[in-house]
């Protein structure tokens, strides 16, 4: 069984315009992604446990982006990231990427959806 990758903005940074739709998400997925290295410099991890405090309890996969303009380096770090997402959804695991904003729009998290979709996985936004 496969599980599903879900993009989860998180708005601009107040956590009262979260939805109830990516609270129950957040709630119910034993993993978060971040594209941080830390999870105390992420705007989109600090925004959700401002109100889910619980949320420190949950497995943390950090994917740091860097800002770049270097393409090579960000496809193949594309790639690399949407192989370890692979790994949890092989293992039947739902994951939360959480990112600021619209996951849809200029988001790290539109990349790795797309890739994850070409390789027969399921995601969502």
């Amino acid at each position: 069984m496969s599980g599903t990758l879900y993009g989860i903005g998180t708005g601009p940074g107040d956590p009262e315009l979260l939805t109830i739709k990516a609270l129950n998400i957040i709630r119910r997925t034993d993993i978060l992604a971040i594209p941080s290295e830390d999870e105390e410099r992420c705007l989109a991890y600090r925004t959700v446990r401002k109100i889910l405090p619980q949320t420190g309890n949950k497995q943390l996969l950090k994917l740091p982006f860097p800002m770049t303009g270097d393409k090579l380096d960000l496809r193949n770090r594309h790639r690399r990231y949407a192989d370890i997402l692979e790994e949890y959804l092989d293992a039947g695991s739902d994951v939360a990427f959480l990112t600021i904003g619209d996951p849809s729009v200029y988001s790290t998290y539109g990349y790795l959806h797309r890739i994850l979709l070409e390789d027969g996985y399921a995601a969502q936004m």
